[in-house]
């Protein structure tokens, strides 16, 4: 009987050795989830820092090829306004030399 006292003792101790070295294995995987789930979140907010930057680049050059474009635009108009303005002293000019009609077109500006 003390044999078997003995020996239930030592099984008894042996589960519970196992239940605390499974319980440890448990708080360990955790932990570990835990850490990788943390990493991944500081590794989500720098793929998203970088994604912030790249959209503000990509807008910061839109907005330089929009205003690249209205100067351009600008310096088209003026151009043409030049050559309007150029035009109409040439037609001036034409007809001075021209008609009665014209020379009346022309007092009428």
């Amino acid at each position: 009987m003390d044999d078997e006292k003995a020996r239930l003792g030592t099984v008894v101790a042996l589960e519970e050795k196992r239940r605390q070295r499974d319980a440890h294995a448990i708080r360990k995987l955790v932990q570990e989830k835990d850490e990788a789930d943390r990493g991944m979140g500081r590794e989500n907010d720098a793929a998203r820092h970088r994604r912030k930057m790249q959209e503000r680049t990509e807008a910061e050059h839109a907005k330089f090829e929009a205003a690249e474009q209205q100067k351009k635009l600008e310096l088209v108009t003026r151009g043409l306004q030049g050559m309007r303005v150029e035009s109409d002293k040439e037609t001036r000019k034409l007809n001075k030399h021209g008609t009665k009609a014209t020379k009346k077109r022309e007092q009428r500006r």
